[in-house]
């Protein structure tokens, strides 16, 4: 949570420019993503979907936030709600937008270190008409246990200004590459 807050930051206000009044958001249990959570109530109307506990908190009172709260079974480690797609009810959804982040990537996969989180990411993914992944230069250039998906699955991601240009360039033969300023 503490950790390159001000990447986080700069990642959020990138993200904040693809979202306009109106749009139905989903957002995934990262705290990259929580950053652009704090930042909504600066565009609403929305629709926000969410199974992170700390985004519904920080919603809940938004007056002009509609907040729908997904997911099953509560994980004290994540903070978040992650189940099978037939218990989360996110086989009902198809948003205009997905906001994620996850452990790790390289140039061409992203990765998560907890098998059921990257099962519920997955699912997430799928419902979203644009899926953007935010990504600080931390996380760039690594691996972790499990595969989560290519990062041509993505239409969007954003990167803080401090990973290679070479790297990015690769990154952006699969999917529309945006720079935030650290």
């Amino acid at each position: 949570m503490q950790r390159r807050t001000e990447a986080k930051e700069s990642l959020a206000r990138t993200a904040l420019g693809f979202i306009e009044p109106g749009m139905s958001v989903m957002l995934d249990d990262s705290t990259t993503v929580l950053a652009l959570a704090r930042l909504l109530g600066q565009v609403g109307p929305l629709t926000v979907l969410t199974n992170y506990r700390q985004v519904v908190e920080l919603l809940i009172d938004e007056v002009d936030i509609k907040l729908i709260v997904i997911g099953g079974q509560y994980s004290r480690t994540h903070d978040s709600y992650i189940g099978p797609s037939d218990q989360t009810g996110l086989d009902s959804y198809a948003v205009d937008i997905v906001f994620q982040s996850t452990s790790t990537m390289d140039e061409r996969l992203t990765y998560h270190q907890e098998q059921e989180v990257v099962s519920m990411k997955r699912v997430m993914l799928s419902k979203g008409a644009r899926r953007v992944l935010m990504m600080d230069g931390s996380k760039v250039g690594q691996t972790s246990l499990n595969r989560f998906v290519p990062i041509s699955d993505f239409t969007d991601v954003i990167l803080t200004d401090d990973v290679d240009p070479a790297v990015v360039e690769k990154i952006g033969e699969h999917a529309a590459t945006w720079s935030a300023a650290v």
